[in-house]
């Protein structure tokens, strides 16, 4: 009688075999058992619990549709199980990807229909003996997890050579087993059954993103709705009009209510809010503005009320004006910036970490550039008129926002380059790079800030040179530079890279 269950092979069970072995050693030791309890706590609190259960029954469901659809029988038992470990745990864990990667679906349903994901059912089609899979199993996966080890240090990158060509023969051997093993019984293999092993994962994986769709829908709205909680806790009248708004206008479009979630409300709404205030942030997420050009309402009747009543002057007050209601949205966007690249990525090796400094720098060149055209003789002549001439409203404002908009970008830059890692061989040049834009930064910032402190000061300034007492003269210009002594010490670092790596 054969002691292995039916439903695995001996691969499979050896793999169930090691784990619950694992499960019950991590039960019995202090130290992982208090850890397990903390992990087995954190996963009951109802915000996971509740979606897990639900994510199982959909499951189940799943599985009774394609069980009734004869697609489906109990000789698919491990692979289902098995993906249910190794996949649909995995998304639940990652529902957040669905936020931040536009492309998720695509890239989950390339992941399971790869050449990969078939060269590894080729390779686990025949497995060995008992004995033989006591031993390969816990070796194959020591092997993997040194690997992975390897990997996250530079001076690991020798052993890190090795260790890969040992895995990558190991699997080659396994593939070639299991390729000769299918050759040799080759009426056995290529039957219904087989090709439905092959194609079930693929299937589950298909059926379960709508689930995970709604789930990242969820989880955006369980932070947004938290938000609106705090931010109008004062009023819950206005706190349950925000949260009606914000369900009517989203509804279960995930981009909507990300944008939702990422627009700036403290910027754009008072505390405690008002319903225009709500009105008017549901009013800048609909119009798909970019929430670097934020502005709270107040500004923005100040703002309509200048353009509409033209003073002498307006067009300087409506510049400084603009700049100023663009400094919280700054701010909100700087922050925004920073939080979105504190994630844990794999460190740049040597030659990625080249190749990104060198990307990086050409487009924060471009952003200088870019810098340097915006106050051109002619766009500023077009926008503030010619002396004696009205300006245009419009065109002075878009000044301003093309202003805001690189700024924030070079921002984002800054951010994004500060939060890069790389080998300690290649941090300072990492270092000094991501220093590239600090004087641009700056100088742009005081060019806002003496711009706001000036739209104080206008309306007197004004009356003034029309009484003639005094003539005002207005500098739009922008000077960008760069560091150039930060300049020299980034190319003399790379040049130093690079003959230590000729």
């Amino acid at each position: 009688m054969n002691p292995v269950p039916r439903l695995f092979d001996n691969r499979e069970f050896v793999i169930v075999f090691w784990v619950s072995v694992g499960l019950a050693a991590a039960v019995l030791w202090p130290g992982t058992r208090r850890a397990l309890v903390r992990v087995v706590a954190a996963v009951a609190t109802p915000k996971i619990s509740v979606p897990l259960v639900l994510m199982v029954a959909y499951v189940a469901a799943v599985v009774f549709g394609l069980y009734a659809a004869l697609l489906w029988d109990w000789s698919l038992f491990s692979e289902t199980l098995f993906w249910f470990v190794g996949t649909a745990l995995v998304l639940f864990a990652r529902y957040d990807h669905v936020v931040e990667d536009p492309h998720f679906f695509r890239h989950t349903m390339l992941g399971a229909l790869s050449l990969t994901v078939i060269v590894e059912f080729l390779t686990n089609l025949s497995s060995f003996s008992l004995p033989v899979e006591f031993l390969l199993v816990p070796l194959l996966v020591l092997l993997g997890a040194t690997l992975a080890v390897s990997a996250t240090r530079e001076e690991f990158a020798p052993a890190r050579g090795c260790l890969t060509r040992v895995v990558a023969v190991a699997g080659l051997g396994l593939l070639l087993y299991s390729l000769t093993r299918v050759l040799e019984n080759i009426g056995d293999v290529a039957t219904t059954d087989m090709l439905r092993e092959l194609v079930t994962p693929a299937l589950l994986t298909l059926c379960l993103l709508p689930f995970i769709y709604l789930l990242g829908v969820y989880g955006s709205y369980d932070g947004l709705l938290s938000r609106l909680k705090w931010l109008a806790s004062d009023d819950r009248v206005v706190c349950r009009y925000a949260r009606r708004r914000v369900l009517r206008s989203a509804g279960l479009r995930l981009r909507t209510v990300v944008r939702f979630v990422n627009a700036p409300w403290l910027v754009m709404a008072g505390r405690p809010p008002t319903r225009a205030d709500v009105d008017h942030v549901i009013e800048h997420v609909k119009s798909r503005t970019t929430n670097a050009l934020a502005m709270s309402r107040a500004s923005r009747e100040r703002i309509e009320q200048l353009k509409r009543e033209q003073p002498p002057g307006w067009e300087y007050m409506l510049f400084a004006m603009r700049l100023e209601a663009s400094l919280p949205a700054i701010g909100h966007h700087e922050a925004t910036a920073r939080e979105g690249t504190r994630r844990f990525e794999r460190p740049f090796d040597g030659r990625r970490a080249m190749q990104h400094v060198q990307r990086d720098n050409q487009e924060a060149v471009q952003l200088v550039e870019d810098l340097d055209r915006i106050f051109e003789e002619s766009e500023v002549l077009l926008a503030f008129g010619a002396p004696g001439e009205p300006g245009d409203a419009e065109r002075i404002l878009g000044l301003a926002e093309r202003l805001i908009l690189l700024h924030g970008r070079m921002l984002c830059w800054s951010s994004r380059a500060r939060s890069s890692r790389t080998c300690d061989q290649y941090a300072d040049l990492v270092q000094l790079h991501a220093s590239l834009l600090d004087k641009p930064n700056q100088q742009v910032a005081d060019y806002i800030d003496r711009w706001v402190a000036l739209g104080d000061e206008l309306p007197q300034l004004i009356e003034g040179s029309l009484t003639g007492e005094d003539k005002v003269a207005l500098d739009m210009s922008l000077v960008i530079s760069v560091d150039n002594d930060l300049l020299s010490r980034l190319n003399a670092e790379a040049e130093r890279l690079r003959g230590k790596a000729a």
